[in-house]
């Protein structure tokens, strides 16, 4: 090897420990990297957006959750006694987020604080099918309080139902609570998202390592490529973490992304052997993947903008990542 060739490898190496900080900084930051889930600011940008706002201002609410009760019978005075106080318990904790939309309680509030079983149900059958449906299944085995909230951010939302859950009192015997509908659904997502970041980012690299250590004849370019998708992950995320700008729930895996391109230019070019049509041919790749990319930031939704900017960056910082691995290791025939 040409001594310039030795001596720009040995001042790659004196620097790979310095990028390699900045690699176990990112993914040390990650469980601290905000998770952008608000979605006015996701779907800023959108004309429909402002049509939303307007119909929550208009009807207070723009999604509703649901405090169900199932059992036997919902239709019993213990059971209603029980409906009674989950709601009021909500509205006494969370009045200013959540308003009471419709319950089982309120539409039978023209019995009285106390009603006994057989007054409930014959106030039932006087009860419109339009309404009593609303509130309580045909077979009287699960009853529904709705209450609307407002958009927010998912994490402060799924705060919010853990508070209510929190507030309902025990069931009666033979009974079961919990909370249901879209909100919760949409929390529940959130956290699972949040929660499972390693997860995410790691897996798409693990799979794609294993994937090529069967595939390749050289064990080898398999470890290269991983280390490359380490190493851009790493980087990827510390200049988020620079930047100040957070995750979004396309962008928390960012790992998983970065694992196919960054495996992808690893191996070709330890499979070119120094070839420049290889070299060429990655750049010209790299060079495409990048303008794709970036054609995302002119997108009227601000999430896919981030998106398509991040993987943009994903791509540069994999290529840059593999030509170092490949540097610093060379592949050998």
């Amino acid at each position: 090897m040409p001594p310039a060739a030795v001596e720009g490898r040995d001042r790659a190496r004196d620097v790979c420990p310095s990028l390699l900080a900045g690699a176990c900084a990112g993914a040390f930051s990650l469980p601290n990297l905000p998770v952008e889930a608000d979605p006015v600011r996701l779907a800023a940008g959108l004309a429909p957006l402002a049509e939303a706002e307007h119909a929550e201002h208009v009807l207070g609410s723009s999604g509703e959750a649901a405090v169900a009760l199932e059992g036997p019978d919902v239709l019993t005075a213990e059971a209603l006694r029980w409906s009674r106080e989950a709601s009021t318990a909500v509205s006494a904790c969370c009045g200013d987020r959540l308003t009471e939309a419709a319950s089982l309680p309120d539409l039978l509030r023209f019995l009285g604080p106390d009603p006994t079983s057989s007054e409930i149900t014959s106030a039932m059958q006087l009860v419109p099918p339009y309404l009593s449906g609303a509130v309580v299944s045909a077979d009287a085995g699960r009853s529904a309080a709705f209450f609307g909230l407002r958009l927010q951010d998912l994490g402060e939302q799924g705060a919010l139902l853990d508070t209510v859950r929190g507030v309902l009192p025990p069931p009666p015997p033979g009974y079961r609570a919990e909370l249901a509908g879209l909100p919760v659904l949409a929390a529940a997502s959130y956290d699972s998202v949040s929660t499972g970041r390693y997860l995410g980012n790691v897996a798409g690299i693990v799979a794609a390592g294993v994937m090529l250590s069967l595939g390749l004849r050289r064990r080898s370019d398999a470890g290269r490529a991983v280390l490359a998708a380490l190493l851009a992950t790493g980087w990827g995320l510390w200049l988020v973490q620079l930047s100040g700008q957070g995750l979004t729930p396309f962008t928390v895996a960012l790992g998983s992304l970065t694992a196919a391109v960054g495996c992808e230019f690893t191996v070709l070019l330890c499979q070119g052997h120094g070839e420049r049509s290889v070299h060429r041919a990655v750049g010209l790749a790299v060079a495409s993947a990048v303008a794709a990319f970036v054609v995302l930031g002119l997108s009227q939704l601000a999430v896919m903008r981030q998106f398509g900017l991040y993987l943009a960056a994903s791509v540069l910082l994999s290529y840059l990542a593999a030509r170092l691995v490949i540097w610093c290791l060379p592949a050998r025939l």
